[in-house]
């Protein structure tokens, strides 16, 4: 079967804490992936270099990015870890309804996928989306 990931009901802070969820596998070591550098805001159609770690080396890592009230999303393509299992992907932040007067949210989460095809997710994290200056 596969793990499902843990979720929250709550909305969690922005901040730049790091945002972790764990699976528990069948044998081996737990897989879990860590959105590293977790801002409280991001600025609207700029690239942002999103930085993830997982606890296993050489895994596949895919972050997905869902604006709820513009009702538009983005996936990235997968990426494999490093041996330290660190891995940076780049989030286009793009969506409508951004002013100077109003942010727009995202809702991000990232998920890994180890060699044995062990998968988990982050939990859910909210971050706005401001208009650049």
């Amino acid at each position: 079967s596969t793990p499902t990931p843990a979720v929250s009901g709550k909305k969690p802070a922005a901040s730049s804490s790091p945002v972790t969820a764990r699976t528990t596998p069948m044998t081996g070591p737990a897989l879990s992936v860590t959105i590293v550098n977790l801002p409280p805001a991001v600025v609207n159609n700029t690239n942002f270099p999103l930085a993830l770690h997982t606890s296993l080396a050489q895994s596949s890592v895919v972050f997905h990015v869902t604006y709820p009230l513009a009702g538009n999303t983005f996936t990235s393509p997968p990426v494999p870890t490093d041996d330290q299992g660190l891995a940076t992907l780049v989030w286009p932040v793009r969506t409508s309804g951004v002013s100077r007067h109003r942010a727009a949210v995202a809702s991000i989460v990232a998920t890994a996928t180890d060699k044995t095809g062990q998968q988990t997710a982050s939990v859910s994290a909210q971050i706005d989306v401001i208009k650049g200056t």
